[in-house]
């Protein structure tokens, strides 16, 4: 076993709670819903309050759209405990298929899934992008993942939808041409560690609350910079984030 320091294990099945909602009023809501996004190529989100669920429940839910590209693998990812020192390594991560899927984030029982490069002129191999890797915390949760973070042991619950920003900014290591149309075009370097796949995952593995997950995950993405899967369409996130009390 090449990480026999790491304590790595399977608790009981997510999925403890049951939710309870009054159909008659949900169903007339959730098709004039439907009616009006169902022709939408877009990411859909969706979050539910406590005070709108008959059990005091709070869910969040997506529709992972994507560009026809997306990897929807669902992997679980057991919890773990951590030797002091260690680090938690960053991949780099363009929200398409293939993503990372290994054993560096917790343990060699998860399997690596071919093929084991990445595809369209990025990264050729999968390893950590270089400089971003962060301290480990003592223990991470156990969660699900697709292409982000789903929902861990704690009831955290992630949804997405990509969307424009202003600003964009490139991966680490990535070659970026300001002007394509001008061969001429000077060429930088990017130096963004955080997609929002990455940061998805942080959340899952390390909080039960949806406030610390979100203080935490910005204050990263402010640190070491935060790329997008475009530099003006996609350049920009947006997260709803849950736990057992609140929605955000």
């Amino acid at each position: 076993h090449p990480h026999p320091h790491r304590l790595c294990y399977w608790k009981r099945p997510m999925t403890e709670r049951s939710f309870h909602f009054d159909n008659s009023q949900m169903s007339t809501k959730l098709l004039a819903l439907l009616f009006v996004v169902g022709r939408a190529a877009a990411c859909t989100t969706i979050a539910v309050g406590k005070a709108a669920t008959t059990d005091g429940s709070v869910l969040c839910s997506h529709t992972n759209d994507g560009e026809g590209m997306s990897d929807p693998r669902l992997i679980p990812i057991p919890s773990c405990d951590w030797p002091p020192g260690s680090m938690r390594p960053v991949f780099y991560a363009p929200e398409d298929y293939p993503r990372y899927v290994g054993s560096d984030r917790a343990t060699t029982d998860i399997p690596e899934y071919l093929p084991e490069t990445q595809i369209g002129g990025y990264l050729h191999a999968f390893q950590p992008l270089p400089g971003c890797d962060i301290p480990q915390v003592p223990h991470t949760y156990q969660y699900y993942e697709d292409a982000y973070g789903i929902l861990n042991e704690k009831q955290l619950g992630i949804a997405e939808s990509t969307c424009s920003g202003i600003y964009g900014a490139v991966a680490r290591g990535q070659n970026h041409t300001v002007d394509p149309s001008n061969p001429n075009s000077p060429v930088t370097i990017g130096r963004a560690c955080w997609s929002i796949d990455s940061l998805s995952q942080i959340a899952m593995e390390r909080h039960s609350r949806a406030r610390d997950a979100i203080r935490d995950i910005g204050r990263l993405a402010e640190q070491t910079g935060f790329y997008g899967a475009g530099l003006f369409e996609g350049s920009a996130e947006t997260l709803l984030v849950t736990d057992v009390e609140e929605a955000w």
